[in-house]
């Protein structure tokens, strides 16, 4: 409990902070906005890259199958993984200031994806490829197997329920 309230003392005894911020009810929140504002950001970049949130919404371009695993997939604490000290500059160690959404494009070309959150699908995949080489031997159904392993995995399980029906 004594955690939750440190950052509020240390606001009201930084006399500074305060007359700089006007009042003391200002410092407060001009402390909760740069402490949250970078954090949501950050969450919004790693939504948005490749173009990832334009999937979000079901319309006439999103199919109700794909938005759907979209909004799962961004619920599950396992897949979408952020973690504070990424989003503080190595140059001046504090939250970053503008955060890049990246895209996964070749020679400064943008990639959109057409599938939520691909590139986590392509890690996971390319991380069940590797798995299953080491199980299947001599040619065996190697894609039998890695489908089996996939269908296993949070995010497959996620996909059969969403697309099973669909595709």
């Amino acid at each position: 409990d004594t955690d939750q309230t440190d950052w509020l003392q240390d606001t009201a005894h930084c006399v500074e902070f305060i007359l700089l911020s006007g009042t003391f009810h200002k410092a407060v929140n001009v402390r909760i906005n740069n402490t949250i504002l970078p954090l949501l950001a950050e969450l919004i970049a790693c939504l948005d890259r490749n173009g990832n949130l334009e999937l979000a919404l079901h319309n006439n371009y999103v199919p109700e199958c794909l938005s759907n695993l979209w909004h799962d997939i961004s619920k599950d604490e396992t897949l979408i993984v952020l973690h504070y000290q990424d989003t503080i500059s190595p140059n001046t160690l504090q939250p970053r200031r503008r955060v890049p959404v990246l895209s996964d494009g070749v020679g400064g070309q943008y990639f959109k994806v057409h599938f939520p959150f691909s590139w986590i699908i392509y890690k996971i995949s390319d991380q069940l490829v590797a798995e299953t080489r080491n199980i299947v031997k001599d040619g065996e159904c190697f894609w039998t197997c890695f489908e089996s392993l996939f269908q296993k995995t949070p995010l497959g399980e996620k996909v059969l329920r969403h697309l099973a029906d669909k595709y």
